[in-house]
């Protein structure tokens, strides 16, 4: 509640700022003060949730907690420097050095879409770190292998359609969005929407050792990730420009996604993957991307991008529930749990392309 109050009178600030000419500056400071109120009512919130009796009733924070709590926060600080490597664009860095403006903006378009598109897989694992360190707390480590591999799966498939949709008619809708001048971002999206599958999964296995309490083994990973995001960089943005950097960030993504998903196996065992319900899902993702690429190449960029994410969403669908896309007791979870969504059309869905209701 606290980021949506604040996001939304902040988003409102922003606009005011820049419409009376405030600039870049200005829009940077009203961020500035709404992390500063961010942080203050937060605190203030957490102080009143987090207060716990001692042994004496004193209603003090126990020391203990206060050191497990001081160490926990060194350590994942250090993992968030770490990360700006790898997530917060320092192929930048070097662009501005070998190459120019001109490839900075068309990386930085591309960088931004795909980072707010990795948004929802970020969202999705959101829940699973409480959820497993609950877990964990009451010794269900069965409930959170399964709860994982669950959650792996599910943003997996979820990630398919979205990754052909961006690889098909992604570089048609930014010419349209940007101008035909900027059809040079069409190799960059293509590099980075490729490994998206592959950064979705690494979102659970960041949730899980978070929950976990397994603070070394991500700070590892993105000291590892970083290593190899800046020495890509050096290599190939001399030679490839905006491209060479979507190959390091890539790179760097794809090195972090395998050792987190290494550190989770380490840490809770192996889990069902289900790979042929995964390749049902990726055919049916491709015949979503295709559906839409045909209706672009048909119809061009403007009315054919429209048409196309219907015809996509139809593909999809199509597809899914004649190849069975989702493992059965997955979406018996799905059914429980989001069934009743759209008049119960959703659990529907999730019963008629279970793996477990084929056709006899």
């Amino acid at each position: 509640m606290v980021g949506l109050v604040t996001g939304l009178v902040g988003t409102g600030v922003v606009i005011a700022v820049l419409a009376a000419g405030g600039g870049i500056t200005g829009m940077f400071a009203v961020e500035a003060g709404v992390s500063v109120v961010n942080l203050a009512w937060t605190g203030r919130l957490a102080r009143r949730a987090l207060v716990i009796e001692d042994e004496t009733g004193g209603g003090t924070v126990a020391a203990d907690l206060r050191r497990a709590v001081a160490r926990a926060a060194l350590v994942l600080s250090a993992s968030e420097v770490l990360s700006l490597i790898v997530e917060r664009r320092s192929e930048v860095l070097f662009l501005v050095h070998y190459s120019g403006d001109v490839q900075i903006a068309l990386y930085s378009i591309v960088f931004s879409i795909v980072s707010a598109l990795l948004q929802l897989p970020y969202a999705m694992a959101a829940a699973i770190g409480p959820a497993v360190a609950t877990l964990f707390g009451a010794g269900s480590f069965e409930r959170i292998r399964n709860g994982y591999g669950r959650a792996v799966r599910l943003q997996i498939t979820a990630m398919m359609p979205l990754t052909a949709l961006g690889l098909s008619v992604g570089p048609a809708l930014l010419r349209l969005v940007y101008g035909s001048e900027y059809r040079g971002t069409r190799p960059i999206l293509l590099v980075m929407m490729g490994a998206f599958p592959v950064m979705a999964a690494s979102a659970a296995a960041n949730a899980l050792l978070t929950g976990l309490g397994k603070l070394r083994e991500l700070l590892l990973a993105r000291a590892l990730a970083a290593a190899v995001d800046v020495g890509l960089a050096a290599v190939l943005v001399p030679a490839h420009a905006a491209v060479g950097a979507a190959v390091a960030n890539v790179g760097a993504q794809i090195v972090l996604a395998a050792a987190l998903l290494t550190s989770a196996r380490r840490a809770i065992g192996s889990v069902r993957w289900e790979v042929g319900v995964l390749l049902r899902a990726s055919l049916a993702g491709t015949a979503a991307g295709l559906a839409a690429w045909v209706s672009v190449y048909a119809l061009g960029e403007g009315a054919g991008l429209a048409v196309g994410l219907v015809t996509a969403l139809l593909a999809f669908t199509i597809v899914a529930l004649a190849l069975k896309v989702f493992a059965e007791d997955d979406a018996a979870w799905l059914e429980a749990t989001v069934g009743s969504y759209f008049g119960g059309a959703a659990g529907w869905f999730f019963r008629a392309a279970s793996s477990g209701n084929q056709p006899h």
